[in-house]
Formats: structure tokens, C-alpha cells, sequence
């Protein structure tokens, strides 16, 4: 979570900001629920989520003198199994009885980002693509690899197309764009290009290509 550093400025750290742009791409990719308008899905930190859940509970005077028993309810910890890690969740309309509040829908984890080791890991966006496709179409859990892979190879054809059109546009060699081409330069060449400046270059650059 934000923290201050010594000269009292606010620190965002890196995994904070890949969060928020998570969570900006999966409530522009999948919406808000049309009743609450909550996000249908976001990531959290796990250890600042609380729910009111309604129990028998233990209290105790300095966490370790008890002192008697309590029923009614207490604001709890959400996920204490996966304390200080980012997780995944989703809105859902599913009552529990031990939390009132959960009438009016509330979130539930779909994913904890951790590792085998219990680790906090990075939150991806690629993992929660994967996550709620799953979720979405648990029949078909093969198809999603191979729409990924379709997509990534059009989204890299897209972009070599657009490099080419830009190199073409400035009359510099598109087989810059293709790493099995072989580009041969002479040995005088940085003696000639003293001499000449060659046109099309961007800004001009003498011998650039």
C-alpha cells in the first residue's frame, strides 16, 4: 500500500500502479454490474480487505489473555489465508447468512497471486485474462491458449505493418524490421558518408540509413 518516504512524500510503488492500470483495462474489458455498478472484476491487496461477519469470537486483552466470548458481529480480516498479496476478485449476488452486508452483492477472490511457495508474486493482466475465461467458459479451458496466441501474432503482424509503412514513409529500409535480414555495410562506407548527407534521413543525419 502507499507509503511515505523520509521527506514525507507520498511512494506509489511499481505494483501499485500496474494494479490500477489492471483494474482500469478489466472494468473497460468486462464493465460493472448494471445493479450496483460495482466493477464485475478487480484486483485488491488482500490484507485491506474486511467483511462484518456475524459469530462467536474469542476476546482476548493484549492477544493473549482471554477474556470472554462474544456473539455478534465483528469486523474480520476478508482473506486471512493469504494475507499481504494481491488477489483477484469477482462481484457476485450470493448471499451468506453469516455477513448481512452480502445481500446487496459483494466480492469474493477468484485468484490469490501467489507462488507455490506462498509468495507474493506481481499482479499480470495476462493471468486474469486467463482466470475469468476459465471462470467464463469452464467446457473450453484449450480454446483460450489459442486465442491468445491468434491475437498476439496479429497484434505483432499489426505492428511490423505499422513500422514498415513509417520506414517506407521516410525512405529507410524496412528490413529493419525483419530479424532474418542481413544488411551488409561497405568499409569505406563511414569515409563516403562524411561526403554526403543522404535524403530522407530524419534530421538529416549524415550515412544514417
Amino acid at each position: 500500500m502507499p507509503s511515505l518516504d523520509p521527506a514525507g512524500k507520498i511512494h506509489i510503488a511499481p505494483w501499485q500502479q500496474e494494479a490500477r492500470a489492471i483494474n482500469h483495462i478489466l472494468e473497460i474489458r468486462y464493465g460493472r454490474d448494471v445493479v450496483k455498478g460495482r466493477p464485475k472484476y478487480r484486483i485488491s491487496w488482500s490484507t485491506s480487505q474486511t467483511e462484518r461477519r456475524f459469530g462467536t469470537y474469542h476476546v482476548y486483552y493484549m492477544q493473549h489473555i482471554f477474556l470472554r466470548e462474544e456473539t455478534g458481529e465483528l469486523e474480520v480480516p476478508k482473506y486471512p489465508h493469504f494475507p499481504d498479496c494481491w488477489v483477484l476478485e469477482t462481484f457476485l449476488y450470493c448471499p451468506v447468512l453469516e455477513i448481512p452486508e452480502s445481500r446487496n452483492g459483494h466480492y469474493e477472490i477468484m485468484y490469490p497471486f501467489l507462488s507455490q511457495n506462498q509468495e507474493p508474486l506481481e499482479p499480470l493482466f495476462r493471468v486474469c485474462e486467463i482466470v475469468i475465461y476459465a471462470q467464463r467458459h469452464p467446457h473450453n479451458p484449450r480454446e483460450l491458449m489459442n486465442i491468445l496466441t491468434e491475437r498476439d501474432k496479429k497484434l505483432f503482424d499489426e505492428s511490423v505493418s505499422y513500422f514498415k509503412d513509417v520506414l517506407d514513409d521516410e525512405n529507410r529500409s524496412w528490413l529493419f524490421t525483419d530479424p532474418h535480414a542481413v544488411v551488409t555495410v561497405p568499409k569505406n562506407y563511414e569515409r563516403e558518408a562524411e561526403k554526403v548527407i543522404i535524403p530522407g534521413t530524419i534530421g538529416g543525419t549524415k550515412g544514417e540509413i
